[in-house]
């Protein structure tokens, strides 16, 4: 575990005294972490620790900055690994789950309506695909559509949102690291490592960002 010996005084805003406990149970998930990328139901419900209990507050100021820092990826991907454990113990009982990426299209469902599809998809497939999950979903509850709500300014007119360089740099990597890492996961051994260095290279783009606004903050 990183900054062992840490001692935090009053300049590190956002962190907590340590105490030997907290140390310890943080220590625990780090290493279910560590030890469990390729399960990652222990990977998920370790991270759900560390948010619900402010762990990553023995080294870090926030979760995003713990998971960007301690993991490389991002607070969206830690948020949806949680969601994804959850959802496979939920489901456990109905056909066993071994990929996070095969229930990304139940996360949005409600509980009665993820075990339905689940259902429906074993049906054609013991460890059915992301895409078998995707198509039984739209046999169950139909086309899965994100909408989303144009705010108005006070004169009714629609106010089009608009993102500086910075959001729209870490909003793309930590979609691109994320896609590149489960897209790794069932390549073939070439492709693997091609994305594997893709993934590496969004990582490097990242770390650079994070020094620009470290020296700038």
């Amino acid at each position: 575990m990183k900054n062992q010996n840490i001692v935090i005084g009053s300049n590190n805003a956002g962190l907590i005294e340590i105490d030997a406990s907290r140390k310890t149970a943080l220590a625990e998930c780090e290493q279910a972490i560590q030890s469990g990328f390729a399960t990652f139901v222990e990977v998920g419900m370790a991270l759900c620790r560390i948010r619900e209990e402010q762990l990553y507050r023995v080294t870090h100021r926030n979760f995003q900055e713990y998971c960007r820092q301690r993991w490389s990826f991002g607070k969206t991907h830690a948020n949806r690994l949680v969601l994804a454990a959850q959802i496979s113990h939920e489901l456990a009982p109905l056909g066993a789950i071994s990929h996070e990426t095969q229930i990304r299209p139940l996360l949005k469902l409600k509980r009665e309506q993820r075990r339905e599809v689940w259902i429906e998809a074993v049906k054609l497939n013991p460890q059915p695909t992301q895409r078998q999950v995707k198509a039984a979903a739209q046999g169950v509850v139909g086309e899965i559509k994100v909408v989303r709500t144009p705010k108005t300014s006070g004169n009714g007119t629609v106010a089009i949102p608009t993102f500086n360089f910075d959001e729209r740099c870490r909003a793309f990597l930590d979609l691109g690291i994320e896609e590149a890492r489960a897209l790794a996961d069932f390549a073939e051994c070439d492709l693997r490592e091609a994305f594997c260095r893709v993934k590496a290279d969004l990582e490097s783009c990242q770390r650079i960002l994070d020094e620009g606004a470290r020296q700038h903050g």
